[in-house]
């Protein structure tokens, strides 16, 4: 693709964002696997691991990596809050999926916005 001169600009810029956008991917893989370790441990704490209670939905059976993975989910804006209310601390739940919200989605990704513009505004 950088052979044409049309699209030869585009790939420099996709390197060139990927270049600049690699500590804040360490953050943000960082601040991922804080929440996904808050979520895993709220959930050891019910006592009971059925798929009705569990505040993790199971994607590949591990439930390390669903955490991660639905916290993932969870920064795109997919989620499942269902099972969020039942179970003894449903208020704790609900304030890690706000802190997650707001952290992962309104704060880093917009921030990941910004460091794209400016590598394309440079």
């Amino acid at each position: 693709m950088r052979f044409w001169d049309k699209t030869s600009f585009y790939v420099r810029l996709i390197q060139e964002t990927l270049k600049d956008a690699m500590w804040f991917l360490l953050i943000y893989l960082n601040i991922l696997a804080a929440v996904a370790v808050a979520i895993y441990m709220l959930n050891q704490t019910r006592g009971y691991h059925d798929e009705e209670s569990s505040i993790i939905p199971e994607m590949l059976g591990n439930q390390i990596t669903d955490a991660y993975l639905a916290t993932y989910m969870q920064s795109m804006g997919e989620f499942s809050t269902d099972t969020y209310n039942s179970g003894d601390n449903p208020q704790m739940i609900w304030l890690f999926f706000v802190f997650a919200t707001f952290i992962t989605t309104i704060t880093i990704l917009n921030m990941l916005i910004a460091v794209m513009g400016e590598t394309f505004s440079q």
